[in-house]
């Protein structure tokens, strides 16, 4: 149809532009926007807020104080002497003695005017400069605890240690000396809780340099390393020492002072190489080798003369004098000594064991030594190794002696349940007493120790460790030996103590039934294992028997030492 001349265009109601959709959007998305914003919790902050580089997003005012005084008190505080790159100590503030009040900050963070801004919901609490927390600083007690009541670290000296077969020098480190009051000032002052990056404190103290400096350390560690091999003449003999035996063997003082200290090793290098003769050698007295006599002449030489010649022939700066030593003669010591290592059993007292041990209920340990006579020696599974039980308590006695005579301990101190040492250590053998053994093991002398000194006396597969105590039929019947013939670190005294009190035990239904001589005993039981260690005092001879045993009897064990003694021409 055709339109009339002079009419306008004809628009269609209804459709939107492109320009007026967008708008319609654009305000949709405000509006939304500003609804989740007005809707958003009014008690907690925007969701990505941040102070100090602490996330503090969508939280109460009491989860942002808990946050916030938390990152501050745990953040370190480096404190370094002026100068210093490395820190003396790092705290944190609370450790140092700091407090901090956050109530500002946390102000900050409410999320409640920015509501009416579009958008604020993603920024709010995370740009702009935020307040810094209030904070106190009371440093006294630290600068007390870290620099001490008088403020003042001695210097370390340098020196020198081994390192193979030279010696390497070991730098100093300098000593300080400051006023306490002036020390916790500086700190309050310059400590700022940083969570993003904790801020040192410098202080300014005293320098105390070390007596002895690097450059001296570095100078003698030269001159021992250009001495080194050294050589020792023995009677016009020349022998080059090890580098690495010798530099085991200085010992260098706060002063730089060396000295040489060979516990014995020159000596057994000597020996070794033929230039002297010592220990002499051994005579075997008895055809199984249980004991033996020391006989003869050995040479030796001035042990503690020849280590001085070699401290000052390697540390003199010039011309050092030859190391040069004479050999003596001198006399071997006389008596008997137990070789266990050297002993040999008899097959026909053997033999009696094995066929007890298999034709009887239960697991045997056995160990027979003959301290008289024609000095036998019989065993079955000496190294077998049982749960002491009691048994520990002969090597525990011996330790406490130890520590008495060494006065440590006194026989009237008082111990547990109002008992005196004295009491407590006849009540532990006599009648295997555990309180007091346990106060004694566990409380005072230690586990490591009683072990260690079981070892030094020989026994091989002793063992204290937890959670059981472990021993052998050999490791007692050699302590058993060397206690009856003397061969221990005690006094007469002591070893008669414990041997008498081994005599007044009270459990005798073991070897004591079984013997017809006088036994002095340590019994060990336990649900399973029985064991009995002993000294028999026979009119014959004197002899050691051990018997551990699990899933035996104490008629058995008296059993086993009747046909021993029978075997033996005892009985």
């Amino acid at each position: 149809m055709t339109q009339p001349r002079g009419s306008t265009p004809h628009r269609t109601r209804g459709i939107l532009s492109a320009r007026q959709w967008l708008a319609l959007a654009l305000a949709g998305v405000l509006v939304v926007v500003m609804a989740v914003q007005l809707l958003y919790p009014w008690d907690r902050s925007a969701p990505f807020a941040q102070v100090d580089g602490v996330d503090v997003g969508s939280a109460t005012s009491e989860e942002i104080t808990e946050t916030l005084e938390s990152a501050y008190l745990q953040t370190p505080v480096p404190v370094h002497f002026s100068g210093d790159n490395e820190p003396l100590v790092t705290p944190t503030f609370a450790e140092l003695g700091g407090q901090v009040d956050v109530t500002a900050q946390v102000e900050q963070l409410q999320y409640r005017w920015l509501r009416a801004v579009p958008t604020s919901l993603l920024w709010a609490g995370r740009f702009g400069t935020p307040t810094a927390p209030q904070i106190t600083v009371e440093a006294e007690d630290f600068a007390r605890q870290t620099f001490g009541q008088n403020c003042q670290a001695e210097p370390v000296n340098a020196t020198i240690e081994p390192a193979g077969d030279q010696v390497t020098a070991v730098g100093g480190q300098s000593g300080w000396e400051c006023d306490l009051t002036d020390v916790a000032t500086t700190l309050a002052e310059q400590a700022h809780p940083a969570p993003e990056a904790p801020e040192p404190i410098q202080l300014d103290l005293d320098p105390i340099a070390p007596e002895i400096s690097d450059e001296e350390a570095e100078q003698l560690a030269a001159t021992i390393n250009s001495r080194l091999p050294a050589e020792l003449t023995v009677d016009g003999q020349t022998l080059t020492l090890p580098s690495e035996a010798v530099v085991s063997w200085l010992s260098v003082d706060e002063q730089l002072e060396v000295t040489v200290d060979s516990t014995g090793e020159l000596t057994e290098l000597l020996t070794t190489e033929g230039v002297l003769q010592n220990p002499p050698e051994r005579v075997f007295e008895a055809s199984y080798g249980v004991l033996d006599v020391v006989e003869g002449t050995a040479t030796d030489i001035d042990a503690a003369d020849a280590e001085a010649q070699l401290a000052e022939y390697l540390t003199t700066a010039e011309d050092p004098a030859e190391i040069v030593v004479t050999t003596e003669t001198v006399q071997a010591p006389d008596g008997p000594l137990l070789r266990r290592s050297m002993a040999e059993t008899d097959p026909e007292l053997d033999e009696v064991i094995a066929t007890f041990a298999e034709e009887n209920i239960g697991t045997y340990g056995v160990s027979l030594i003959e301290l008289d006579g024609e000095q036998r020696r019989a065993t079955y599974q000496p190294d077998e190794q049982f749960i002491a039980a009691s048994t520990y308590k002969t090597w525990l006695s011996y330790s406490t002696i130890l520590r008495e005579e060494a006065d440590e301990l006194q026989w009237d101190d008082h111990l547990t349940g109002g008992r005196t040492l004295a009491e407590c250590f006849e009540d532990m053998i006599v009648e295997s007493d555990n309180p007091c053994a346990e106060y004694l093991l566990l409380d005072h002398i230690g586990r490591e120790a009683v072990e260690q000194e079981a070892e030094e006396l020989g026994a091989q597969d002793t063992s204290f460790s937890p959670p059981d105590l472990l021993t052998t039929a050999d490791d007692l019947s050699w302590f058993m030996a060397r206690l009856a013939t003397g061969e221990v670190e005690i006094s007469s005294a002591g070893q008669t103590r414990l041997i008498e009190a081994m005599g007044r035990n009270i459990y005798r239904d073991g070897i004591p039934a079984g013997s017809t001589g006088e036994v002095m005993n340590k019994v060990g039981f336990l649900e399973g294992p029985l064991h009995d260690t002993a000294i028999v005092e026979h009119p014959e001879g004197t002899y050691i028997l051990t018997v551990l045993t699990e899933g035996a009897s104490w008629e058995a064990i008296a059993d086993l030492t009747r046909e021993l003694e029978e075997a033996m021409g005892l009985q």
